[in-house]
């Protein structure tokens, strides 16, 4: 285990520096994150801080942009969530590469639960305009936290790798939307749920990082 564990370390920090990270425990309940420096709404508004997890109100829709964190294209950023359930509805939006260059342009992953699964669709959206590149449903318990990452690496054409709970489950290459550099972003769309992102990390050296970011326990009381 210590060997394993060594080795894990040896790889973060080689391929995968953090290049930003928040962990939302450093704001009071309450506190809308758009008044952060690092942050800044892409679209929509009201994504407040409740006992260090980032949420926000029922019938919501909004996307945050970390502005901290490094521009570029070879990127993987990750986070966790909790809080989507069929009977409550809801989605989670991981993004990458988020600008404002070109009029609202990203990269996305939603996550919204049907049934007893989660879906999770890897969407290129431009001027509000949403396209679906790929998408896959799997089986997960809807009362725990999950974590899902989505990194890039190129530029036309562009690697993509979405992994959930550390395991990779989608990849695709994109050869006709090509985005360009951008910052990472999360956001929801809420519905009669009370969702929740935790531990938001971006790092480097993109898809071959990703199975490394998940190199650590966290424990929640």
């Amino acid at each position: 285990m210590r060997f394993f564990f060594s080795l894990a370390l040896a790889a973060l920090a080689a391929h995968g520096g953090v290049l930003f990270e928040d962990d939302f425990d450093s704001y009071p309940d309450g506190y809308d994150l758009g008044d952060s420096t690092d942050w800044e709404y892409f679209s929509g508004e009201g994504i407040t801080v409740s006992d260090g997890s980032a949420t926000t109100g029922a019938d919501n829709d909004a996307l945050i942009m970390a502005v901290g964190a490094v521009e570029g294209e070879d990127y993987a950023v990750s986070c966790e969530f909790s809080g989507l359930t069929e009977e409550d509805g809801g989605e989670i939006l991981l993004g990458l590469r988020a600008g404002l260059d070109r009029g609202g342009e990203l990269y996305y992953v939603d996550i919204y639960p049907d049934g007893e699964t989660y879906c999770l669709d890897l969407v290129y959206e431009l001027n509000g305009n949403p396209e679906v590149l790929t998408g896959t449903c799997l089986q997960a318990d809807q009362d725990g936290w999950h974590s899902i990452a989505l990194s890039a690496s190129g530029s036309g054409p562009v690697e993509f790798e979405v992994c959930f709970d550390g395991d990779s489950i989608l990849l695709h290459t994109e050869e006709t939307y090509i985005a360009p550099a951008g910052v990472p972003a999360f956001g929801f769309s809420s519905g009669d749920s009370g969702p929740l992102v935790d531990g938001f990390v971006q790092t480097d050296g993109g898809a071959s990082v990703v199975g490394v970011s998940f190199g650590w326990i966290k424990a929640r009381f």
